[in-house]
């Protein structure tokens, strides 16, 4: 429990943290979008959803990607053709597993080891689980391998950008499973339900964070923390807050967890509201859609987070953006 830690050193860690938060400013930015208001007021009502049983694949991890890239070239051959050589490329080490469990599968990645802000040990991680979600992550990871983080090997200038390609490419694979008939409609429906099991519970780190630092002025000391503690000490909100700091320094946490702060989670929620607005533009005119977004994946490394909204929705997309986070909440809604 918290209460056995020394408090000046959990307020020490959550400096850092809150550092982190205003040096990347996403919860500025998050107002900007009119999301963080909304997100606090509607938390208490968002539904944990429990994925129901997914398709399960007879397929080995070689099956997989042979239907993914054939979907990449169906896209644009351009795009399997990138991925084809970058996957080819001897800088990256392979460290792939069959399809294995029946479960929300984890560990997948690409990336690198950094020594210096020098690019260093490239890995393709995959670790697909035998079902729907297996196979939509090793779309999700090939999509990594297109952006230009991966191809000049250098780090994002925004942290906040990183999964929007993945997660929109997400979409399209799917769409592209049920026309085919590779899936069911119910498929997709579970699919969809998945999604947005992943967006409450991210959604919910995030105002749990903004909860405890917005409460907090800097410098954090000690003091500060144990007033934060007595004034959840006969809350509900107690547990939730004070494992959220735990999480958020490392402390009391087993050593081969890292430290999560809502930086990592915002990056997904960032994904997902983006994604759905390309989605949406994609399904009205894709070619169009395609081109803006290859555009973004050959400089979205570089790029401020509204260069990269207007370079993929074009200029009303603060509108895209409130209507896509709107849509999310009227999907929650209907779930319930």
């Amino acid at each position: 429990m918290i209460e056995e830690f020394d408090f000046d050193r959990v307020a020490n860690r959550l400096e850092e943290v809150c550092k982190k938060r205003h040096a990347h400013d996403f919860y500025i930015k998050l107002n900007e979008m009119g999301v963080l208001g909304a997100l606090e007021r509607k938390v208490a009502s968002l539904p944990h959803f429990e994925p129901k049983e997914l398709l399960t694949l007879d397929l080995d991890l070689a099956g997989m990607q042979q239907i993914v890239l054939q979907f990449y070239g169906e896209l644009d051959l351009e795009l399997k053709n990138r991925i084809e050589k970058t996957l080819s490329d001897p800088f990256f080490e392979h460290k792939f597993s069959e399809p294995n469990g029946n479960g929300i599968n984890e560990g997948s990645r690409v990336g690198f080891e950094w020594k210096n802000n020098v690019a260093q040990n490239g890995e393709i991680v995959l670790n697909p689980s035998n079902n729907l979600i297996g196979i939509i992550t090793v779309a999700h990871e090939f999509a990594h391998l297109l952006e230009e983080r991966i191809q000049k090997r250098i780090k994002n200038k925004e942290d906040c950008l990183g999964e929007i390609a993945s997660m929109f490419i997400e979409k399209v694979f799917a769409e592209y499973m049920l026309k085919k008939s590779m899936i069911e409609k119910k498929d997709y429906r579970i699919l969809k339900e998945h999604d947005l099991n992943c967006f409450s519970n991210n959604v919910r780190v995030l105002v749990e964070e903004n909860e405890i630092l917005s409460g907090l002025e800097v410098p954090i000391s000690g003091v500060q923390l144990r007033e934060l503690h007595k004034k959840y000490a006969f809350s509900d909100r107690k547990g939730v807050l004070m494992r959220r700091v735990q999480q958020m320094t490392g402390i009391g946490m087993p050593k081969n967890v890292q430290p999560e702060s809502g930086q990592k989670r915002f990056r997904y929620v960032a994904g997902e509201v983006v994604s759905g607005a390309l989605f949406e533009d994609f399904k009205k005119n894709p070619k169009e859609t395609l081109g803006r977004f290859e555009n973004f994946l050959s400089s979205n490394a570089e790029m401020e987070e509204a260069e990269a909204y207007q370079t993929l929705l074009g200029e009303n997309y603060f509108q895209k953006l409130s209507t896509s986070f709107q849509n999310l909440n009227v999907e929650q809604e209907k779930s319930k």
